[in-house]
């Protein structure tokens, strides 16, 4: 069977339910005149199912200029790079998917594919191991793969490792500014009674919805920061993802723990810093089991951020082997 058909036998199965998946998972607001950046991915998707795979790929990248954050974008544009043979892309679109959203398993799961058709099998057992922990039934491509090579030494360590989820941001103390300043803002309010139970009260900043404010209030520096506080989500996520000691899932009801980040406070001139604490919540019982003061020193700064973020996630390792892990 040729590299082609066997991707083409991937595709279809998959496009539709992932296409509904990232819209309402990663859904942008960005819009070019009357079109968002779902209704572009749509576009690219259908000629990606009608065989149009060059116009297909025009869509999709338009998705992406608009928002290159959007991760779901980036998958699509993998798969249709893949149907066009175009694996080195596809492969780069796909690992950039699961950067932007750690524990994105089906991006996991399509990188391994092209990477193995390509003959490279260390990067194909990578993403497998990743797709495995991100929930998805690798068994297959396991057995695969290990007719072409051994398994990492590793293996067994990486697939018995705890899940975690990324929970959203405890921003209580910054809300609290608010309240000793004066009544807090209906934003804060409506989007602290939105929170997902998971994330214990916190304030998520997956979808945007984070409060509105202005001058120095919590609010106000909340809103100021907003892509910052994401990118500090995302590097813990990517962080752990790349632990050997740790796997990240996208959904609670697969995760061992919920980490969860407390933001006790902000400084409001630059270089941007946050002070506060991260947490492990068993989600099973929903009691603490670790947390260590963060300090970062510069949150606008991404690279900063994967240096910091990198140290305290080896403080978590260093834990979780003394517990037994």
């Amino acid at each position: 069977m040729s590299q082609n058909r066997t991707l083409r036998g991937f595709i279809s199965p998959f496009a539709v339910l992932l296409l509904a998946l990232a819209v309402v998972t990663f859904a942008p607001v960005t819009a070019i005149g009357q079109e968002t950046v779902p209704e572009i991915l749509q576009k690219g998707v259908d000629e990606l199912e009608k065989g149009n795979l060059e116009l297909a790929l025009r869509e999709i990248k338009k998705a992406i200029e608009m928002e290159p954050g959007y991760p779901a974008a980036h998958f699509y544009a993998g798969m249709a790079s893949a149907q066009m043979q175009k694996f080195e892309d596809a492969f780069d679109y796909f690992l950039a998917a699961a950067d932007l959203s750690p524990g994105y398993g089906e991006a996991h799961m399509m990188a391994c594919r092209v990477a193995y058709d390509q003959g490279k099998f260390d990067d194909s057992w990578e993403q497998a191991i990743l797709a495995a922990q991100s929930g998805y039934d690798m068994s297959q491509a396991f057995v695969g793969l290990e007719q072409q090579q051994d398994p990492p030494d590793d293996f067994q360590q990486r697939m018995q490792a705890p899940r975690v989820v990324i929970g959203g941001l405890d921003l209580e103390a910054l809300s609290a500014r608010d309240a000793f300043m004066g009544p807090p803002t209906e934003d804060i309010a409506s989007a602290s009674a939105g929170a997902d139970a998971s994330t214990r009260g916190a304030v998520s900043t997956e979808s945007g919805a984070l409060p509105r404010g202005t001058g120095s209030t919590g609010a106000g520096l909340v809103a100021e920061t907003s892509a910052e506080l994401n990118e500090v989500r995302r590097q813990f996520g990517i962080a752990l993802a790349h632990s050997r000691a740790f796997a990240v899932v996208p959904r609670p009801e697969i995760a061992d723990y919920v980490l969860e980040i407390q933001v006790d406070d902000l400084r409001e001139t630059e270089p941007r810093s946050l002070k506060g604490i991260v947490k492990l919540i068993d989600y099973s019982t929903l009691e603490q089991i670790y947390s260590r003061p963060v300090e970062l020193r510069n949150i606008a700064s991404v690279s900063d951020l994967r240096t910091e973020i990198s140290r305290f996630v080896g403080y978590m390792e260093t834990w979780l082997k003394e517990q037994g892990g």
